[in-house]
């Protein structure tokens, strides 16, 4: 049976700044870019890139609509991070071997 960490691809390119990384890829759906600045850290060598996802959950006025498979549907709630959560936890793969300070989880933008 097919998991989800067998359709997540680590993929390396050559750095890229922000603007370049969105004038080649911010015309795909989902497209966000996770950049690392703390230069005295280890990890502040990674810019994580994101797109296309095949779960997105938006919540407005306590309504939560969840498009999955090219299903929606939609959930009334007062904690939408719960409902995240949930699905964090349902996605969750293992990470014995993983070599990269993000493996998984929600990612996007969050407008209050």
């Amino acid at each position: 049976m097919a998991t989800i960490a067998d359709k997540l691809e680590v993929v390396e390119i050559e750095a890229l700044d922000e603007e370049a990384l969105i004038q080649e890829f911010g015309h795909l759906p989902g497209f966000c870019v996770l950049d690392s600045s703390d230069e005295d850290s280890k990890w502040s060598v990674y810019q994580i890139m994101v797109c296309d996802p095949f779960i997105t959950i938006s919540t407005s006025c306590a309504v939560t609509t969840i498009v999955e498979n090219n299903q929606s549907r939609q959930i009334k709630t007062k904690n939408p991070f719960d409902i995240l959560q949930d699905y964090v936890e349902k996605y969750a793969f293992p990470v014995d071997n993983v070599t990269v300070p993000f493996v998984g989880g929600g990612c996007g933008i969050f407008i209050v």
